[in-house]
Parts: structure tokens; sequence; C-alpha cells
């Protein structure tokens, strides 16, 4: 079952959004050629960036991009679904709910879904509060 991922960079429209690229990667590929890392090298400099994908990154993907984000980089994934079973390696366990959104920005990971709320955590729910102003991305 290959995963696949969507680029989007911010631009001046209504929506806000721009998609800049797109790739899709089978689970047993290298790590760097995972779709939101073949995804990430098609991107123009932008803040911050957006990914659609049908996957939570894995273990590797995320320490990748949570390095990113300490470098300065600020990146939201909008998870749709959990293939792969990756939702494990955030520490999510195998059931989480989708849409699940990720927010990268100074070296740290913050998480979003509708489960995490209704289990009471919406306190440290959404973006880092440093996290820069950016276009809606609810409806993607």
């Amino acid at each position: 079952m290959p995963i696949t991922s969507y680029g989007y960079v911010v631009n001046s429209t209504a929506s806000g959004w721009t998609q800049k690229g797109t790739a899709s990667a089978d689970l047993k590929d290298k790590h760097g050629n995972h779709a939101e890392r073949a995804v990430w090298g098609k991107l123009p400099t932008s803040t911050p960036y957006f990914f659609v994908q049908d996957a939570f990154p894995c273990a590797e993907c995320h320490a990748y991009f949570l390095a990113e984000a300490l470098a300065g980089s600020s990146i939201i994934f909008k998870v749709t679904a959990n293939n792969g079973s990756y939702s494990a390696d955030h520490g999510l366990g195998m059931k989480t709910s989708t849409p699940c959104m990720i927010y990268y920005h100074a070296g740290t990971a913050r998480y979003d879904s509708l489960g995490q709320r209704m289990a009471g955590g919406a306190a440290a729910l959404g973006p880092h509060t440093a996290f820069p102003a950016h276009p809606d991305c609810t409806n993607y």
C-alpha cells in the first residue's frame, strides 16, 4: 500500500496555499525516499510548510522533521489516515483518530485531533504559541 503526500506553501490567494509537490512511496522504501521526504525536496522556501498525507511520518521521518523544525522551519502535517500504522511511532497508539494535525516548530511536535480533544487533552493541542500565522488548513 503506497503512502501519498502532498506539499503546499503559503500564497496570497483566498485558499492561502499552493500545492508544489506530490509523491508516493511504499512502506518498505528507504527512509530518505519516503513520500514526505520526496515532497520536502520539491518545496520552495516558505513559512510555514503544509503537508497532507495518508499516514503519520515514521519514526525516522518524524526525527527528520523535528530537526528541520529546530533549524527554523515550521511545518504542518494533516494526517488523513493511519496507513502504515506509524501513529504508534508518535506515542499515539495504533487506533488514533484521524484527521490529526501535527505542528513541527522549534524542534518540537504538537498534535491535534478530535480523539485527543475528547480525551481532555485540549490544553496542549494545536500549534506552539510561537508558530507563525498561517492560512486555514482544515479544508484540505
